[in-house]
């Protein structure tokens, strides 16, 4: 159950630690609309509010380019939306 795997993820961050991206087992690869990369980006920004620079960091981080650009492209979503706010 991937859910259950981005939740045991999050247990497993100590308090005041960056959020720790997804194992290539969490990923399915189908694009879900819950994936556990695009949660990873959601938390990088919350946990960070800095505006979107170190989560675009630890984006950047990411080993494979596909994810990546998956990534990313979610990580520049949520920086747009949350200016119009």
């Amino acid at each position: 159950d991937k859910c259950a795997t981005s939740a045991a993820r999050e247990r497993a961050r100590s308090p005041g630690q960056p959020p720790i991206a997804p194992g290539d087992e969490e990923c399915c690869g189908s694009g879900c609309s819950r994936c556990v990369w695009l949660e990873y980006a959601e938390d990088l920004v919350e946990f960070y509010k800095d505006g979107g620079a170190r989560a675009a960091e630890a984006v950047a981080k990411i080993p494979d380019p596909n994810v990546r650009q998956f990534v990313k492209t979610e990580l520049d979503y949520i920086l747009k939306n949350k200016r119009k706010k």
